[in-house]
């Protein structure tokens, strides 16, 4: 079985899983840095932006309903509809324009916005 690799610029990484590139600029949307000590310091996807990517990164996830969202939500992902409730659609909507899977991050607005 052959490795995946990573393709960046003109390298190759021999990688242990599946790597997902998000394109500029949505990449960069909903990440903040996070000091753990005073040596060290993380960027951290908000709760909003790491699920929009694991809608994204999915492949075979296409969200076309909102009964179908909830599903995947609820059932799928196991995420608590109060947890649901607390997500800022209004952050997710201004993301949508650059954002991939357009259509299914709307879709997640409207799941979101109904619950």
């Amino acid at each position: 079985m052959q490795e995946p690799h990573c393709f960046c610029t003109h390298a190759v990484y021999a990688t242990p899983a599946r790597v997902n590139f998000m394109p500029l600029p949505y990449y960069s949307f909903g990440i903040k840095q996070v000091q753990l000590t005073k040596k060290q310091t993380v960027l951290m996807a908000s709760k909003e932006k790491a699920l929009c990517d694991k809608i994204i990164a999915t492949p075979g996830v296409l969200l076309r309903s909102v009964k179908q969202t909830l599903e995947l939500l609820i059932e799928d992902f196991r995420i608590d509809e109060s947890a649901l409730r607390k997500l800022e659609t209004a952050t997710i909507n201004s993301w949508l324009k650059d954002a991939p899977k357009k259509n299914s991050l709307a879709t997640l607005v409207k799941t979101l916005k109904s619950v």
